[in-house]
C-alpha cells in the first residue's frame, strides 16, 4: 500500500521502482545535480496541486473506518 501521493503527483512525479537500487542510485544523483528529468515539473505547479488537498481525507482514505 502507498499513501498515494504518485497519483496525485503524477505529471510532477518521476516513478521509481523502490528496490532497483541503480534506478534509485540515478535518480538522486539527478536530483542532486540539478539536471530535470520528466515529469520533475515546476515546485509552485506540484504546491497548488496539493494546496486543494485536506490531510483529513487522506488519512481516512488511507486509514478507512
Amino acid at each position: 500500500m502507498n499513501a498515494g501521493v504518485y497519483e496525485q503527483l503524477g505529471p510532477y512525479a518521476v516513478g521509481l521502482e523502490p528496490f532497483d537500487l541503480e534506478q534509485m542510485s540515478a535518480a538522486i544523483e539527478a536530483a542532486l545535480s540539478g539536471e530535470r528529468r520528466d515529469g520533475s515539473g515546476d515546485a509552485t505547479a506540484r504546491r497548488d496541486l496539493l494546496r486543494g488537498k485536506s490531510t483529513a481525507r487522506w488519512l481516512e482514505a488511507v486509514f478507512p473506518k
